[in-house]
């Protein structure tokens, strides 16, 4: 199995989908879609639009490689719960349109040629500023991300395609999402970890013997055909060290 980024169609959410699988699930909208479509819109969702249109409620097999059945079974009963509320909140009566005796006169809001450049122009100029903010971090992000990436067959050797079993995302890069040929132990799963905390430290310039700074803002995710390790903000060292910071996956 492999994680892919994708994004759903419908609702417009992030979601990781197996590759193997033709089509995808959103746990979010209870969409269903091919997971083709939803690959495409997560590489450039350029002028796409996300209609959000109420779904029916989804009875299909567990297609969501995060979950397992029961895990899958919560979320579907939570969505469904969450679908009739809002349909009750749709369903309200409509309260009653005040209707004027005489016809009410409309001003001419026309705008002049000038008041339209000057208008115009302002767009352009608040457009040009955000840009200019978004577009350092971005660039910076994606940078650091890839030097990661390159640097995964350090961070865990048993890594042979980088491309396809490799996810790391988040603003900060803090996510790490990788999927094994075999299985591991959970002294190997935190010595990932480290090494990955180690290295994204290394990069963005942070202290990697600051436990705080380099570490407890960390998500890695291991799977392996066994199941696999979650090592989600450890809270300590020495919470890595006995154990209890790692769930185990089955």
């Amino acid at each position: 199995m492999t994680l892919k980024e994708g994004r759903c169609p419908n609702c417009g959410s992030l979601l990781q989908l197996d590759d193997k699988n033709t089509q995808g699930h959103c746990l979010f909208c209870d969409a269903v879609f091919d997971s083709e479509v939803a690959y495409s819109i997560a590489a450039d969702s350029t002028g796409v639009t996300f209609p959000n249109l109420p779904q029916p409620k989804y009875e299909g097999p567990n297609l969501n490689p995060q979950l397992n059945n029961a895990q899958f079974a919560a979320r579907a009963t939570q969505v469904e719960t969450t679908k009739k509320q809002k349909a009750k909140v749709e369903t309200k009566p409509a309260q009653p349109t005040y209707v004027p005796k005489s016809d009410i006169k409309i001003p001419d809001l026309r705008l002049t040629v000038k008041m339209r450049l000057l208008l115009t122009g302002a767009a352009v100029l608040a457009l040009a500023i955000i840009v200019a903010l978004s577009a350092p971090p971005i660039m910076k992000r994606n940078d650091v991300r890839a030097q990661l990436m390159a640097a995964i067959p350090q961070i865990s050797p048993a890594i042979t395609d980088v491309d396809k079993t490799v996810v790391i995302h988040g603003v900060a890069n803090q996510r790490l999402e990788l999927a094994l040929p075999a299985a591991i132990t959970a002294e190997e799963a935190v010595a990932i970890f480290d090494r990955y905390a180690d290295q994204r430290a290394a990069i963005i310039g942070a202290d990697a013997a600051d436990f705080s700074a380099s570490r407890s803002g960390l998500f890695v995710k291991i799977v392996t055909p066994e199941g696999g390790f979650l090592i989600e903000q450890p809270k300590s060292q020495s919470a890595l060290e006995d154990g209890s910071a790692i769930q185990v996956l089955s």
